[in-house]
């Protein structure tokens, strides 16, 4: 959601799976767990990305929601440069997420596929 927010004031912004790869220096399980001495930290790497965004439109407000810690979707307004910021600092979990998230897509596929015809995948 805060990307979605970000993007409405910078609409040239990669999407989330294309911050993601820029975010890595390959596609590497080390990469995306945080386990590469590469590029484990990825606020140098991001934050170049993104350094000319926050010339561009650093003050400006920018609107995002999120969830709370009471499970509901907020609004917070902010500036452009926060929000920039605070993206750089959760994309270390958003590759995480996204590295086991398309692991898991395959390894369901890959079942479904080879299922016998007297079982099921649940």
């Amino acid at each position: 959601m805060l990307l979605e927010g970000v993007k409405k004031r910078q609409e040239n912004l990669l999407g989330s799976e294309n911050l993601i790869k820029e975010s890595v220096c390959g596609e590497f399980l080390d990469c995306y767990l945080g386990d590469c001495e590469s590029c484990s930290n990825t606020e140098p790497r991001t934050a170049r990305k993104l350094m000319s965004l926050t010339e561009e439109s650093g003050d400006e407000e920018v609107s995002y929601y999120y969830w709370s810690r009471e499970y509901k979707k907020e609004k917070l307004q902010t500036t452009f440069a926060d929000a920039k910021a605070q993206l750089v600092k959760q994309l270390a979990a958003m590759k995480r997420h996204s590295f086991l998230a398309n692991v898991q897509l395959r390894q369901i596929r890959a079942a479904k596929e080879n299922v016998a015809n007297t079982h099921a995948v649940m």
